[in-house]
């Protein structure tokens, strides 16, 4: 027997039953290979495969028991900790790998390895022989001596085997192999495991979600998984993409699974990853919303976020942020309709306002950085397109907003858009990227719309006619103007009885912007009688082509036929005078009304009631402007314009202020400030009493000159009337003597005297009006006078400059050389340079201070070149060339100071410092050549000597006009006459000096001019002396139309005189020859005589005040030329003289800082303001600028320091 078989019986045969476990599992465990059961009977060898069979089975039952109980207990584990303690991803993912181990290793032991097991038929039986201890070892005896392998000397004899086989096929027959395999621990492992799986799904059916969520946190650990437990948190759009610099909303509904535990009013947002990883921030509840929400302002980077409340916590969410769409550029093309004739434009970027004309054609061109899916033009008010940036859902855009959307190119980088435009307002650009996002509003954006204006009349009120006498023409004069063009003119007259007539201006008066056509209308017979009245009216229109033609009407004016109606401009001119006097009268009971409440205020008075006087001061003060800038535009008034504003600014607005500084005062310095008001309002009072006056007398005076209209037609007429009959008395006296002839010429004679007779009655209303208004005589007086102080200075001038002249030539050698014509030439060419530049610059000093104000750097330098420029002329042309190089170089030195920000003006200093700069080169090269010095002083002494002989010339008139009438100053006359004599020796000395100079005579050409100068000194003091008192009286009276009348009398009465001689000839000769010089200058002198009063007339026209000074500079300028300007021949005269340019630039100047530069009114100032705002380009931003500069600059000088 082997030693397994001995091993199994001991066993069986020393231990009782419990060593059959102990036996069955030494037999499964044993190495032995197993035996081949083919070789036994098959009753047998089906039992012991049966037995393999289930021991396999339990085996199998036993291990997937022992596995599920394993493996479920790490599941449960896992599954309370994560519960109770929110196990952390890296833990979890720990468990489960541990836990799938152990389920691995507990598989491959206890469940595959059995079940790969193979069985020996030896340890089969001895299985069976544990079980049944009576079977002994014949079956496990059998099994060894029928296997194939047991070696045959091993077998014994074949009885014996034969025998020992039907012993145990006879003792296994009723033997169940089967129940030598207990399966009660198997079912025990199996029942403990199939515990475990029912104890870990008992869950699912009452919390189905959580649990469902525990399992997948505990099977994929490494996933994005909120917290178990019954709350949890619903992120709408938690992952999203976000638009870079833009608020970011989040919010979170809380939720219960179970409805367990209450909701959470209180969370937390946790950034899990990005730039705020780690940081924790409250969230509040919001009520409205039924949600927690938190607003991340201006997003930059993406980052990871999740919601936490307790217990509860949100899975993460990511964030990515894109950057939103932008503009890259901007072009807007603007073509206006075609009839405006206005150009193109093109504007770049467009930021701040843009003015379009209506109907226009614009094209916007954008470009984007980043890929755009659609644009829109969005044009509305400025609170709606806010709301629709701000609003999340760009489709909700209200109706009022105007949409235009822009053709987009495939790539969505570029776009365009045509539309006509043809409403104004804030407009921006809405784009929209692939991701939603549009993009916000960075600058602001507008259009302002250009309206094409209908035409308006222009001062259509002021000259129409309310009455014409019966059997006039109804004389219309209308003027219309237009933004572009006006293109009818029409007059409706309306008749009492019904019907009218229309009237077309001509064609050839229209198509500008400003037309203006005269309508004269002769009336129908039914129009014509006194009493009788009808209404006419003005339309016009402009060009528009589309929607049409814009009309405009005038209102309807009534006309009355009545006798001796006046003339239209009479009408105008007193309605003008009643609107002045009522102003006036207002204003002054204003005054007074104003001066018994200051002298009733009280110490109990309230701040409001010293407020609102002061106010009402000031307003007074601004009406009393008003009416002193009506005054300024008509130039008999213009007198008293002066007055009013001293009136408003010293008294009104000194009143106002003394109110306003007794509101911040209390007691003595209270009693004081108003009592100075009381004071102020007081000499207002006065003041304006005179000054209403003076309007009645200067404003019968401007009525009554209304008559030198008329008084210049007559004088037009009779003028012609004398040339036609001096004509005809030319035509018969060439005709042989007849009996006709003496006929025409006895008629002839009967219309001179007619003539005669006419002559003298214009002249007698003439010398009416005079005798009527004395100021007239004696502002033409005032001015005669003013004039002789000019010439005075002349005269000053030139002796100044004849004395250096002399001094030069005694002293310098040249004057022994010969000068040439050539050298001559080149100081002329040199002199006309030199005056063309000065004059330039006097423009330029114009211009800077108009833009820069008159005392700013530039305009002062300027002014200061402007002097030394015309000072090196003047000396050239004088002769003095030693001054004129050095007046040249200190020119030059100044133009190199003038330097400024603005391009336009700063272009203009570098041309104009170059220019001196070569031209004082020039100088010097004269100033240093002997031929070209000894040449100026030639010609410098005769361009002296025209001056002198102009003056005496100039004397002479003087001295006649002073001594005759209607002047009658015959002693101021008498001394004219004087000066004029020793101006005349003057000339004669300066002409011999001139003969000197040719003969190279240096010395006696020297003490000739010295003898001049001397005799001109006399002159010059001798009428300064006379005009002296005259300066500073001015006078009501404009000066030019006074002068004017007067001249017109004189001239009347010359031509009187002339008529008057005509007649004694013609009494006292048969032949009418000797007649026609005397009858033709009595024409010219009252050709003349009209000239002048046209002049005077026209002198009197509102807007001509302000333009008599310089106009009878220009005058004066054109008869004479000034002290020390080199005259016709040395290239310039009139009123381009030196003096006068330089004394109108002075008077500009002045006119400027009279502005107030820095002080302009506050609606002004707001509106230059919002200007610099609204970012305007190129020199009117630094003018802008500039301005507020000087304001503030200003408001520092004058601002008191402290002590």
């Amino acid at each position: 027997m082997a030693s397994g078989e001995r091993c199994c019986i001991a066993s069986a045969n020393s231990i009782g039953p419990p060593t059959i476990v102990l036996t069955m599992s030494t037999v499964i465990q044993s190495p032995k290979p197993p035996a081949t059961l083919t070789s036994l009977p098959d009753g047998v060898a089906a039992k012991l495969r049966g037995l393999a069979r289930r021991l396999r089975r339990l085996a199998l039952l036993r291990g997937i028991g022992l596995l599920l109980a394993v493996t479920g207990a790490m599941v449960a584990v896992g599954l309370a900790a994560d519960l109770l303690f929110d196990v952390p991803t890296a833990l979890r993912i720990i468990w489960l790998g541990a836990t799938g181990i152990v389920a691995i290793a507990v598989a491959s032991w206890f469940v595959i390895r059995p079940l790969l097991k193979r069985y020996a038929g030896v340890n089969l039986a001895a299985v069976v022989e544990a079980a049944h201890p009576a079977l002994g070892e014949r079956l496990s005896s059998l099994v060894e001596l029928t296997h194939p392998e047991t070696p045959t000397s091993w077998r014994g004899s074949a009885l014996m085997l034969n025998h020992l086989t039907r012993e145990t096929l006879q003792a296994t027959e009723p033997i169940d192999f089967d129940s030598a395999a207990p399966a009660k621990q198997s079912v025990r492992l199996g029942l403990l495991g199939l515990a475990a799986v029912v104890l870990l799904a008992a869950p699912a059916l009452f919390a189905p979600d959580s649990y469902r969520l525990m399992l997948t946190r505990f099977l994929v650990p490494w996933g994005n998984h909120e917290r178990a437990g019954d709350i949890y948190f619903d992120v709408p759009g938690g992952n999203r993409v976000a638009a870079r610099g833009q608020d970011l909303t989040l919010l979170a509904v809380p939720h219960s699974r179970q409805g367990i535990d209450p909701l959470p009013r209180e969370a937390q947002l946790e950034f899990t990853a990005g730039p705020q990883a780690g940081v924790v921030r409250p969230v509040k509840w919001s009520p409205t919303a039924e949600a927690f929400l938190v607003t991340i302002p201006h997003v930059q980077d993406d980052f990871r976020f999740a919601f936490a409340a307790g217990k509860a916590r949100s899975r993460n969410y990511i964030v990515r942020v894109v950057d939103p769409p932008q503009m890259g550029t901007c072009i807007l093309h603007v073509q206006p309709p075609e009839y405006t004739k206005l150009p193109a434009e093109s504007h770049d970027g467009a930021v701040g306002e843009i003015t379009v004309f209506e109907h226009s054609r614009l094209r916007g061109e954008l470009t984007f950085p980043n890929k755009v899916v659609t644009a829109e033009w969005l044009q509305g008010n400025r609170h709606d397109l806010a709301k629709v940036f701000a609003a999340n859902d760009i489709e909700k855009i209200p109706p009022d907003i105007v949409r235009h959307t822009f053709t987009m190119v495939a790539d969505g980088r570029s776009a365009s858009l045509e539309f006509t435009v043809d409403q104004g307002g804030p407009f921006d650009f809405l784009l929209v990227d692939p991701h939603g996002f549009h993009n916000m509003p960075t600058v602001a954006r507008s259009l302002r719309i250009r309206r094409d204006h209908p035409p308006e009349f222009i001062g259509l009120h002021d000259d129409l006619p309310i009455s014409i006498a019966p059997g006039a023409p109804l004389r219309v004069t209308a003027t219309v103007r237009d933004d572009f063009a006006v293109s009818r003119l029409q007059l409706e007259i309306e008749f009492p009885q019904g019907g009218s007539q229309l009237i077309n201006a001509p064609a050839a008066n229209l198509g500008a912007t400003e037309v203006s056509s005269t309508f004269e209308v002769e009336l129908p017979a039914e129009l014509q009688s006194p009493g009788t009245q009808f209404t006419y009216r003005l339309r016009a229109a402009d060009n528009r082509p589309e929607p049409g033609p814009q009309w405009v009407t005038s209102e309807p004016h009534t006309v009355m036929i009545q006798p001796d109606a006046p003339s239209a401009k009479e009408q105008s001119l007193a309605r003008e005078h009643q609107r002045l006097a009522e102003e006036l009268a207002v204003i002054h009971n204003e005054t007074r009304q104003q001066q018994a409440r200051v002298a009733l205020l009280k110490e109990t008075d309230t701040p409001e009631v010293l407020r609102t006087l002061a106010t009402q001061q000031r307003q007074l003060a601004q009406r009393l402007e008003h009416v002193a800038d009506t005054f300024d535009k008509r130039p008999v008034l213009s007198s008293l314009a002066p007055t009013a504003r001293k009136i408003a600014q010293e008294y009104l607005q000194s009143s106002g202020h003394d109110i306003t500084r007794a509101n911040s005062s209390t007691g003595e310095q209270r009693t004081e400030a108003l009592q100075s008001s009381v004071t102020q309002l007081d000499e207002a009072d006065d003041a304006l009493a005179e000054l209403r006056r003076r309007f009645e007398r200067l404003a019968a005076l401007e009525r009554d000159l209304l008559d030198l209209n008329r008084m210049a037609a007559q004088a037009q007429e009779l003028s012609q009337q004398l040339a036609a009959m001096q004509r005809r008395q030319a035509e018969l006296a060439a005709q042989p003597e007849s009996a006709q002839q003496q006929q025409e010429l006895q008629t002839l004679a009967e219309q001179q005297r007619q003539a005669e007779k006419q002559a003298a009655e214009l002249s007698a209303q003439l010398k009416d009006l005079v005798e009527q208004h004395p100021e007239i005589l004696e502002a033409a007086r005032k001015a005669r006078l003013r004039e002789l102080g000019r010439l005075g200075r002349a005269a000053q001038g030139i002796a100044d400059a004849q004395e250096e002249l002399a001094t030069t030539i005694e002293q310098d050698p040249v004057a022994e050389t010969d000068a040439t014509d050539e050298a001559a030439e080149q100081n002329l060419k040199l002199i006309t340079a030199q005056r063309e530049l000065a004059r330039e610059v006097v423009d330029f000093a114009r211009q800077a201070a108009s833009q820069l104000g008159p005392q700013s750097k530039l305009a002062q330098q300027a002014l200061n070149m402007a002097q030394q420029a015309h000072r090196a002329a003047t000396a050239a042309a004088n002769g003095q060339t030693p001054q004129a190089a050095k007046a040249a170089q200190q020119a030059a030195d100044m133009a190199q100071e003038m330097t400024t920000d603005q391009e336009s003006l700063n272009a203009q200093a570098k041309a104009l410092r170059q220019r001196q700069q070569e031209l004082s080169q020039q100088f010097a090269e004269m100033a240093d050549d002997p031929q070209r010095r000894q040449a100026a002083q030639k010609f410098g002494q005769k361009n002296l000597a025209a001056q002198t002989e102009e003056l005496q010339r100039q004397l002479q008139e003087s001295a006649q006009d002073l001594a005759a009438e209607p002047l009658n100053l015959k002693p101021q006359g008498e001394q004219t006459r004087q000066a004029e004599q020793e101006t005349a020796q003057a000339h004669k000395q300066m002409q011999q000096a001139t003969e000197s100079l040719q003969e190279n005579q240096s010395k006696e050409a020297g003490q000739q001019g010295h003898q001049a100068a001397s005799l001109l000194n006399d002159v010059a003091q001798a009428i300064q002396q006379l005009a002296g008192e005259q300066r500073a009286d001015p006078s009501e009276m404009p000066a030019q139309p006074a002068e004017d009348i007067t001249q017109a009398m004189q001239q009347m009465q010359q031509a009187q005189q002339q008529m008057q001689q005509d007649q004694k000839q013609q009494s006292s000769q048969d032949q009418p020859a000797n007649g026609e010089s005397a009858q033709q200058g009595a024409s010219e002198k009252m050709q003349q005589a009209a000239d002048s009063l046209s002049q005077a007339t026209e002198s009197l026209q509102p807007g001509q005040g302000q333009q008599q000074s310089r106009r009878s500079q220009g005058q004066q300028s054109q008869q004479t030329g000034q002290a020390g300007s080199p005259g016709n021949t040395a290239g310039g005269s009139g009123s381009n003289a030196p003096a006068d340019e330089l004394a109108e630039l002075r008077e500009d100047f002045e006119k400027l800082s009279g502005r107030h530069w820095g002080e302009l009114p506050g609606k002004l100032r707001t509106e230059i303001l919002e200007s610099a705002l609204n970012r305007p380009g190129g020199d009117y931003a630094k003018i802008i600028r500039r301005y507020f500069r000087e304001l503030a600059k200003t408001k520092r000088q004058r601002t008191p320091t402290s002590p």
